[in-house]
């Protein structure tokens, strides 16, 4: 038999006053975090005293309130993940394309798009498949935690890749602002909002 010492006693004292028997849930008093620690045999069965930690408490086991949001923000987040933000803001000095021809292809080109996704290279894709000067076009991304997409381009002898993608992207703007007036011009005759 292990008897614990007099401050566990108290801290299992203090502890079991929040302890529900009926639910047998623990109810932390305000200001507490669980510290599942000491445990001990009494004869009769096994007690799991909950001990907890209060930021009152003297002596190593005190915390500021900002240590424990900090703690707390660390558990919540993965360590690894990257940041949110890096999906979509360009870093400095980075370009937001980049134009490589392709030495085994005649008149083909790979486009590297900075902070883009499927939704740009499928759109992008498609509207060069519509162009009767455009033999291939495809487009991949090469890692899930790159946040760049890879497109492909090869045309005829009466067009380039560059000529290509450059009418692509007006009549994909040109296609955005038509069904932007439509959609107001919808919003405004019925005057939902």
């Amino acid at each position: 038999i292990v008897s614990p010492s007099a401050k566990q006693q108290a801290q299992a004292a203090q502890a079991s006053e929040s302890y529900d028997t009926r639910n047998e849930k623990y109810r932390p008093r305000k200001n507490q975090r669980l510290h599942f620690g000491s445990c001990f045999y009494t004869g009769y069965h096994h007690v799991f005293y909950l001990v907890t930690r209060s930021k009152y408490w003297s002596g190593t086991n005190q915390s500021t309130e900002g240590e424990r949001v900090q703690e707390e923000s660390k558990a919540s987040t993965m360590t690894n993940a990257p940041n949110r933000y890096e999906k979509f803001v360009l870093p400095e000095g980075v370009k937001k394309i980049t134009y490589v021809k392709d030495t085994k292809v005649p008149n083909a080109a790979r486009f590297i798009i900075e902070r883009e996704d499927h939704t740009a290279g499928n759109l992008l894709r498609m509207e060069l498949h519509r162009d009767p000067n455009i033999l291939f076009s495809g487009y991949r991304v090469p890692h899930p935690l790159e946040h760049k997409i890879w497109l492909q381009v090869q045309a005829t002898k009466n067009s380039s890749p560059i000529e290509a993608l450059d009418t692509t992207m007006t009549e994909l703007l040109g296609e955005f602002q038509r069904m932007k007036a439509a959609f107001q011009e919808q919003v405004d005759k019925n005057e939902y909002y």
